[in-house]
């Protein structure tokens, strides 16, 4: 691969690309360039899940546009089993359900839940003494605990608005109000895990009750990814931000920030901009304040929604 760049880089020609490799549609639409999706306006074919090369080779050579026109032999030991999930649920226009295997899932939980989620930010330059170029560093965590199947979700957060090292304050606040029991939820756990081992590193006083919290963490985002609940709206992803609308019909649109990168460059704005020579409004700390607290507190309470909504599609089993 890094052959392929150099020899590109030396290049007094841009390269040439195959039929379907500069296909892409946007907020912008269909481009000019873009002729084929003129001609197939409802092709999906560029959601299948993993669909890499094979989607632009059956794209490059005009054999199939669309999912559902896709042979199901095409599936069989050619590409992960989520393939023909998603195919038969275009085709049926309803959700799969695996309700064995999700059910099987919400059994394995320990409670009391804890769902929990960060925000950080990351600088070219670092802040702190301690920290890296491009860091993760946490600023806020959002949690809410199901002590039991059916109780009220209690919500817990921390947000440092101030222009100094978060890491020390981040970390006391989720010691005081994570349990020392009971399973700790959250998407795609790879994330949390990673940024509880660079706080341990750093704060060598937290280290030993950081670290016994890595067997307790449980990934909401496995039965997504595996297929065993897909809605045809989720677009071949497992995203937090695709399942919950598809499953629960809302989302994030009725926020001001609504993804991670959003929440990122606020805070760096509200908190450090003035720093830098920027002119912060005024007013802006507050409003950013609350707007962070919404978007993390969300991701929350979407991971107890749909861990209810599970529970309903499951009952009886």
């Amino acid at each position: 691969m890094v052959d392929q760049f150099l020899k590109v880089s030396r290049s007094r020609k841009a390269p040439e690309f195959g039929h379907g490799e500069p296909f892409h549609k946007d907020e912008d639409g269909i481009h000019a360039d873009d002729a084929a999706w003129q001609d197939y306006p409802d092709s999906d074919l560029m959601e299948l899940y993993y669909g890499g090369k094979k989607v632009l080779g059956w794209m490059e050579t005009g054999t199939y546009w669309r999912i559902r026109d896709v042979p199901r032999a095409e599936f069989k030991g050619n590409g992960p089993r989520q393939q023909a999930i998603q195919q038969e649920a275009y085709m049926r226009g309803r959700p799969h359900i695996d309700r064995v295997k999700l059910s099987s899932f919400l059994k394995s939980l320990q409670y009391p839940l804890h769902f929990l989620d960060f925000e950080t930010f990351q600088t070219a330059i670092p802040l702190f003494d301690g920290s890296r170029p491009y860091q993760q560093v946490p600023f806020q965590f959002s949690l809410h605990v199901v002590e039991k199947p059916g109780a009220k979700a209690r919500h817990h957060g921390y947000l440092s608005m101030e222009a100094k090292d978060p890491r020390a304050g981040f970390a006391e606040a989720l010691r005081a109000v994570l349990g020392a029991r009971g399973y700790i939820v959250a998407w795609n756990v790879s994330f949390e895990k990673g940024r509880l081992e660079e706080l341990a590193a750093h704060l060598p006083e937290h280290a030993g009750w950081l670290g016994g919290l890595d067997t307790r963490f449980v990934d909401l985002l496995v039965p997504f990814r595996n297929f065993d609940y897909y809605h045809p709206a989720q677009k071949g992803s497992a995203s937090i931000k695709a399942v919950l609308p598809a499953m629960m019909g809302k989302g994030y649109e009725d926020l001001e920030i609504s993804d991670g990168g959003s929440a990122s460059l606020a805070y760096l704005e509200a908190v450090w901009g003035h720093i830098y020579g920027m002119e912060v409004p005024e007013g802006q700390l507050e409003t950013t304040k609350l707007n962070l607290e919404e978007y993390c507190g969300r991701d929350t309470e979407a991971m107890v929604w749909i861990v209810e909504k599970l529970s309903e599609l499951t009952t009886g089993l």
